[in-house]
Order: C-alpha cells, then structure tokens, then sequence
C-alpha cells in the first residue's frame, strides 16, 4: 500500500461495520510457525490464512498503550466530535472491541494485568508506587524474547518506571522522565510529552530497522498525555477550548501517526500485528467524582482495543466483552504459537477471528479498585452489572441494557441478578486461588509481601515517593486510609 493510499485511510477514518471472520488452523503448530516465519519475511500477507498459533511468528509486533483514554471520546468509538483519524484508520483495517475493559482503573496494576494476562490477584500488584511486579513473573516481552525478538520500550510516566518491574524481556526499556522542576525528585506525576516519547521510539526503530536482516522486534510505546493535568500543546488546546482532555487525545493520535508513517515508509505496516488499548478511562462527574482509581463505573473501565492483523484489508467489529488482560495471551499464541498455560483463566482473542478455534471462556469479566474511597470489586455478566464492597457489605446492580450510564442500582429489586453476581465472584475468587497454588510461588513476588510495605498500606499514603496530589481527590473520595483486599476480589486481606 502506497502512502497515499494510507493518508486517504486515515483521512475517511471509516467505521467498522463488518462481522466477524474467520480462517484455518494446520494442527501441526510447528509447521505452521516455519510456513509463516518465512512468509513474513518474504511477502507481505493476511496472518489469517496460515491459523492461528504460531501465524504471526516472524513478523513485527507494536503495542500502544493509552493512559487514561475513554473508549467513547475516540472517534471510531462514536464520539463525533473526536480528532483521531489514525486511530480510527486503524480500526478501520483491524478488528474493534466494543466492550473492551480495563482489569482495574490504575495505571501500573493495569499494565501489569496487559503484560502478563492476570488479573491483580495473579500478579499482585495493585497499586501505583507501593508493588512491583515480581521477577519471577512471566512476561509478553520475555516470551518474544525467547522466540527472537528484539524488545523495546518506551514509556511516558514514572509510574511505569523501570523500577515497578515492568522491563522484564526489554532490551531496551525507555522511562528518561524528566522531574517537573530542576533538582525535584521523580514521582508518578511526571511525564514526557507523546512527540519525545516518539521520537526516542523512532530512533529505536530506525536503528534496529537500519541493521542487516534485523530480527522482529516488539515495540511497546505508551503515552500518558491525557492523564491530569490536561495540558494539550498550544496548538491543540486552540483547537479544543474548554476541552483540554480531548485536545491531549488528538495529540497523542498525530504522535500515532508519526509510528504508523514510518512502518509504511520502511514497507513494514503489511507485516506488523499492531495493538492499540487503554489501561484505563476518566471520570467527569458523571458520578460525583473526578479522575480515576476511585471506582468502577463503566467510563472508569471501558477501554479502547484495536488489533490490525498484517495484511488485513477490512474492519470487523467484535461486540462480545472482553479485558484487556488478554493482549498477552493472543500474542503469545500468534507470535509464539504457544498457549498461556492456564486456560481458561487468561482467554485468548484469537478465536474471535478464527472460526477453528475454540474458546472455553468464564460467562464474566472483572475489575476491581483500591486506589481511592472503599475498594469494590465489579463483575460483569449479561446485561448486568453487579458491584460489592467488600468493607461495608454494599453491593450494587445495574442494567447495561436500560441503564448504560449507570443511574440507579436495582439491587434491592434483583436478588437474583445480586445472587448471580455473588455467584460469580466466588467463582472468580476459586480461579484465583487456583491460580496461585500454579503461579505464585513461582511466577510472581511483589512488595507487598513485606512488612514495611504491609505496614505503608495500612496507613495508606498516597505514594511513598511522595507524589504531589490533585486538589479534587480528598473531597471527590473520601479517605484514603482503608484496608485494601490483596489476594482475591471481594474479600479483605
């Protein structure tokens, strides 16, 4: 595809309308891989006509993670008004999750989930600042590491700091974040703009694509832009009086298309599986609040996810409800062409658009909260919503269906809806404990397992590197001395 060809993609940023489709899959995985490392190498063609595990190996790799971005101000999510044609070009040759959800409304607890396909239980960290996600924990870019990769990432937050464990499998891990004044110490509130952060992942890029026959490479680039404060560069804050939020947005999405635009100069889009998510949304009183880690309303969660597999041609449009834990697993599989090796508790997406494959699937998704005001934990079934708050015993229950804004609990009017809600959360909390008599010993340790970092909860400073804090969050959420349940969803340590 020409450039040209590109820019009017992204000019028209069409919205997916297609269903979803299918492919093959050779049982014989090794062969498979073999079939599809040299065609990577050599043609540039549609992943899905050589199955599913193992389809990818060989081609190029990138995840953009978006910090604090709501599904619904993206413009191929339908918010009209939004400016993100490379984004919604994206979408439009790849496949859109509807009901993408973040595992949890926190940045570093949410990545963790994405890097490795846990929910905050498996990996244990559920917090910015106090957790680090353990060494022995499994990670997306040690397992392409292995497979040959180069690995490179470059991140935007301290919160995502090299220190929080995060670099595991990186060559290169990229967190030169520069504190906020001269001689001030770095905290989780610093960042560097979405066009440094590009241009150190260009000139990773450029470098490795620049080398003789270079290896594929996995390329993580996350942007934090429109997380508080909303501070857009003059040029965009123009373009979005009164609506700085969105002007960070449009930003970040130029920045996008600076990586996109490289790709199709070097003739690499065609042979890069690109993903696009969100670690978690942003509230704006629609509830009474304001940010986010405070709660688990559907603008807090709700989370973009695009997956363009290499040579594909056409949008589809997945309505079903996923998390964005399962970034990890799908490309494990197709990258790989091995499975997670815990089933059913970290689903693949692969299915979705391989009709072979089978998927046994939980009928739910979860997210939970400790960040701020009393944790709670929210699973999602049907058209229901059902929240517990494990501390008081409070339990909610909405209707997506009839109350996508979540209105009113009807709690009280629902006991079975309530009774299936609690249903799958003991449900959840087994699949947890199982999967930490497999994992945890042996796959993942955080800071938490300490006393000191025991007895710094308990108090529950905002963060111990002393971050500087929003002048909202004491009256947007109460207290932030609170027992926090570690282990499991719903229930108290």
């Amino acid at each position: 595809m020409s450039m040209t060809a590109w820019r009017i993609i992204v000019a028209i940023a069409l919205l997916l309308t297609a269903a979803c489709g299918g492919g093959s899959r050779d049982a014989d995985r090794d062969e498979v891989r073999d079939v599809a490392r040299v065609a990577a190498r050599e043609v540039s063609g549609d992943l899905t006509q050589y199955g599913a595990f193992g389809s990818a190996a060989g081609f190029d790799v990138l995840l953009v993670t978006l910090d604090t971005v709501r599904a619904d101000h993206l413009g191929c999510y339908g918010d009209a008004d939004a400016a993100t044609p490379v984004i919604d070009a994206l979408a439009s040759r790849g496949l859109r999750f509807d009901q993408a959800l973040a595992t949890t409304p926190i940045t570093l607890a949410s990545h963790s989930s994405i890097m490795t396909g846990l929910y905050a239980p498996g990996h244990g960290v559920r917090d910015n600042g106090y957790y680090t996600l353990g060494a022995e924990a499994d990670t997306l870019a040690e397992a392409l590491r292995e497979e040959g990769y180069a690995t490179g990432a470059y991140v935007a937050a301290y919160v995502l700091a090299e220190r929080y464990g995060l670099a595991q499998g990186f060559d290169r891990y990229d967190d030169a974040v520069v504190p906020s004044l001269p001689g001030e110490e770095r905290t989780s509130y610093n960042e560097r703009p979405a066009d440094a952060v590009t241009d150190a992942a260009l000139a990773w890029l450029e470098a490795h694509l620049g080398e003789t026959d270079p290896q594929p490479y996995f390329l993580w680039v996350h942007y934090f832009d429109p997380h508080w404060p909303y501070t857009p560069p003059p040029a965009f804050a123009s373009r979005f009086p009164g609506r700085p939020y969105d002007g960070e947005i449009a930003f970040v999405d130029t920045q996008i298309g600076r990586l996109v635009d490289v790709l199709e100069q070097r003739g690499r889009l065609d042979r890069t599986l690109v993903v696009v998510t969100g670690d978690h949304g942003e509230e704006f009183f629609e509830h009474g609040g304001v940010e986010h880690g405070h709660a688990l309303y559907q603008e807090l969660i709700h989370v973009p996810l695009l997956v363009k597999l290499p040579g594909m041609r056409e949008g589809r449009r997945v309505r079903e409800r996923v998390s964005n834990r399962s970034v990890f697993p799908t490309l494990l599989e197709l990258c790989t062409g091995e499975s997670s090796g815990v089933g059913v508790d970290i689903p693949s997406l692969v299915h979705f658009w391989d009709s072979t494959v089978t998927a046994e699937r939980p009928p739910y998704v979860l997210a939970d909260s400790v960040l701020y005001g009393e944790p709670g934990t929210t699973v999602l079934f049907g058209d229901r919503k059902y929240v517990r708050r494990p501390r008081s015993g409070a339990e909610e229950l909405y209707d997506l269906a009839t109350d996508p804004g979540e209105t009113a609990s009807i709690a009280e009017s629902d006991a079975d809806g309530c009774r299936e809600g609690r249903r799958h959360l003991a449900d959840a909390n087994r699949r947890a404990a199982a999967l930490q008599r497999e994992v945890w010993v042996g796959g993942v340790r955080t800071t938490e397992r300490s006393e000191e970092s025991r007895r710094l909860l308990r108090r529950k400073y905002f963060l111990s590197i002393g971050e500087p804090q929003s002048p909202h969050r004491d009256e947007a959420y109460g207290s932030k001395h609170q027992k926090i349940h570690l282990h499991g969803w719903g229930e108290d340590s």
